[in-house]
């Protein structure tokens, strides 16, 4: 017997081996998943125990659970088993960490002055944006976050000077962190790979050389990765400057930067700080995944 059916969070099959010998897989994936390319349609070959096809998809679904079966009566048992796996499996699962909107483009909720107070006028919300409009200051999460995935996209005016500050917090007397630099490379005549460069691991390490950068007035996709001790930029879908604190690498480059008397740099949770440098910059979609 052969059935085909449109794609489903969960997948029951049964294909004979022998005449006595049967293998069972039921596996499911998160109705989030998205693979590309997947198939859209799963065929189920050689169906036994007549009417327990939807039992044994129940059983499966948010799980993954690979059964062996000798015999009929030992596929049935197997999928009471499953069944009863995909009741209790959930209470021990973890789920995916959620996405969290830190912008929700029509107000500067969740937002603060680097003393925790309201953020300067000259920040304003425009067009979907958060827009450095005048002399502002520095702009901060109310938030902490140490290990995450945070997507954003920026906009810059020609000339502008701005960045992305992360585990903002008190080093060694400072509030410091990490930055992902944004700067009109042109304007500021700087190689694309130098230590002050867009995308750069500011002052640390420098972005490819081969950076995929759309010029000011052009809005730029960028992504930071921090987990532990390794920290990753992202520009337009292309990771172009990674390192792991405490490596060699590390060691050399952070020896040789004004961050030298610091040695925990970089480590801590901390706030997320959208930098005040001058010039006219924008930001949206700013989303972030703890990990």
């Amino acid at each position: 017997m052969r059935k085909r059916y449109p794609q489903w969070t969960a997948v029951f099959a049964v294909k004979v081996e022998g005449a006595d010998n049967a293998k069972v897989v039921a596996e499911a994936e998160p109705e989030t998943r998205k693979i590309a390319n997947e198939k859209t349609e799963t065929a189920i070959e050689d169906v036994v125990a007549e009417g327990e096809e939807d039992r044994a998809v129940g059983a499966a679904r948010g799980t993954k659970i690979r059964i062996v079966g000798r015999s009929r009566n030992d596929i049935l048992e197997n999928m009471r088993f499953a069944l009863l796996l995909s009741i209790f499996c959930p209470l021990f699962s973890f789920a995916e960490p959620k996405e969290i909107q830190l912008f929700d483009g029509k107000s500067l909720k969740g937002w603060t002055d680097r003393s925790g107070g309201s953020p300067s006028k000259g920040w304003v919300v425009e067009d979907n944006c958060i827009f450095r409009k005048n002399k502002a200051g520095d702009l901060y999460t109310k938030e902490s976050f140490k290990d995450f995935d945070f997507s954003f996209e920026w906009k810059i005016a020609v000339g502008c000077n701005s960045g992305v500050k992360y585990r903002v917090s008190d080093y060694s007397g400072a509030i410091l962190g990490p930055e992902y630099q944004i700067i009109d490379d042109a304007k500021g005549k700087y190689a694309p790979d130098h230590l002050g460069a867009t995308a750069s691991i500011y002052a640390i390490k420098g972005a490819s050389a081969d950076k995929k950068l759309k010029p000011p007035g052009a809005f730029n996709v960028s992504r930071i990765v921090a987990k532990g001790n390794k920290l990753e930029h992202w520009l337009n879908d292309e990771k172009v400057a990674k390192i792991e604190i405490g490596s060699k690498d590390w060691k050399k480059l952070h020896a040789k930067s004004k961050f030298k008397t610091r040695p925990d740099f970089g480590t801590k949770s901390g706030r997320i700080m959208l930098q005040e440098h001058g010039g006219q910059v924008r930001f949206r979609n700013l989303m972030i995944r703890k990990l």
